[in-house]
């Protein structure tokens, strides 16, 4: 998971690391069996910075984690955040 950061720039991956912390502090109140799943695509939110395909990071990030095995889950939830549905 850490290797699809890289391509981030350091103010991004310090951003993304800082929400993820911020969500595994409150993962107490999402139901227990989505509790790794919110706090995976938390972490990898902003992944789509890294690969832009279609300059929409929220869809770019959920179709490289598609590709990469991660569940239709954690890609919906990469997909929607962010008011995306707002900014489209």
């Amino acid at each position: 998971m850490r290797e699809l950061l890289v391509p981030l720039t350091d103010s991004r991956r310090a951003h993304t690391i800082e929400v993820s912390r911020k969500v595994e502090h409150a993962a107490h109140q999402v139901p227990e069996s989505l509790r790794d799943e919110v706090t995976t695509a938390a972490y990898l939110h902003d992944v789509g910075y890294g690969y832009p395909v279609s300059g929409f990071h929220q869809l770019d990030g959920a179709e490289r984690l598609r590709t990469c095995g991660y569940s239709p889950i954690v890609c919906y939830l990469v997909a929607f955040h962010s008011a995306s549905t707002v900014e489209a």
